[in-house]
């Protein structure tokens, strides 16, 4: 068994791994590692770029020399996304029904290959600060919880791609009516989106 693997977007490529760095030597086979029937291929001088495409390639060679050729092109991310409340806004408030908010998974620039949001890859979790504080869990009905416990928003995410996502999520009616309880007027909430991208990078935690 032998692989090889190649940088797509590197410029005046063909580029491909000798093992500790892309070279223009290609074809480039890298003797696979283990068995034949569990094989694999690992160095720790892998130098992936974010943000580019890579082929893998497999080759399995029989003694009489026929092959086959397998391959596969990754997008390669490791970028985390980042997520924004726009309403409410901060400061004082009588009341609202939903939280909006954007997020991106294009943190600094903007990116060819990047995993991209999904309509469920962003969470809010909701605490009131004053005591006594903790975070809102929906199963309990109170804000008691000592951890952030996080819900599903609606994320609308944009045809073709392109950023930011626009998202929404519905008080339910029970922290609606808590909130509005005479007995917690004054207090202080933080509303905590968080985000991952379709790559599993999360923006924390």
């Amino acid at each position: 068994m032998a692989v090889q693997i190649s940088d797509l977007d590197l410029a005046g490529g063909p580029w491909c791994f000798n093992g500790s760095t892309f070279t223009t030597t290609c074809p480039n086979w890298l003797a696979a590692q283990g068995t034949v029937a569990n094989w694999t291929y690992n160095s720790a001088s892998f130098p992936f770029t974010n943000d580019r495409r890579y082929k893998m390639e497999a080759k399995a060679i029989d003694y009489a020399g026929n092959y086959l050729v397998n391959s596969v092109t990754i997008k390669y991310d490791i970028e985390k996304p980042t997520s924004t409340i726009t309403y409410p806004l901060s400061g004082i408030t009588t009341g609202f029904s939903q939280l909006t908010g954007t997020a991106s998974d294009e943190r600094v620039a903007v990116r060819n290959y990047e995993a991209s949001l999904g309509t469920y890859t962003i969470k809010v979790a909701i605490k009131r600060v004053n005591a006594p504080a903790g975070w809102w869990n929906q199963t309990s009905g109170n804000f008691g919880a000592s951890n952030p416990v996080w819900y599903e928003v609606y994320n609308a995410t944009n045809t073709g791609g392109g950023y930011p996502t626009r998202f929404s999520y519905s008080l339910t009616a029970e922290l609606k009516a808590v909130m509005a309880d005479p007995l917690n007027e004054g207090a202080t909430y933080w509303f905590v989106p968080w985000a991952y991208d379709l790559a599993q990078n999360r923006e924390f935690g």
